[in-house]
């Protein structure tokens, strides 16, 4: 297992757990914002179960062997450091029935 490092960019927002299912989903429509109404502008995501498709930017992600989207498979994270692409990312399980656990945590502008 190697070690992973995270800088953090902004200021983390609280840490909250989501299912991907089989419709794709922009879960973190309440955390745009935090308390004191700052923009998020970084995310941090981690897949603990069953791999999941995440897409950008208007595109809608699909499931299966060639489905559309970036893979976060299980014990994966990324972090993605535009507002614009949390504000559009929608992320959906990659098969079918396989729902995806993710953890994100939101980092906002100071």
């Amino acid at each position: 297992m190697s070690d992973l490092f995270f800088s953090i960019a902004g200021r983390p927002g609280a840490t909250f757990r989501f299912v991907a299912g089989d419709t794709a989903v922009g879960p973190w429509g309440p955390y745009l914002t935090d308390t004191r109404g700052k923009k998020a502008v970084a995310c941090l995501l981690t897949c603990e179960s069953n791999d999941a498709r995440f897409a950008m930017g208007g595109t809608i992600p699909t499931q299966g062997a060639n489905g559309v989207g970036h893979i976060l498979a299980d014990g994966e994270s990324i972090r993605i450091t535009h507002s614009y692409a949390i504000y559009s990312g929608l992320i959906i399980n990659a098969i079918n029935g396989d729902d995806a656990v993710i953890q994100a945590t939101i980092e906002y502008e100071e």
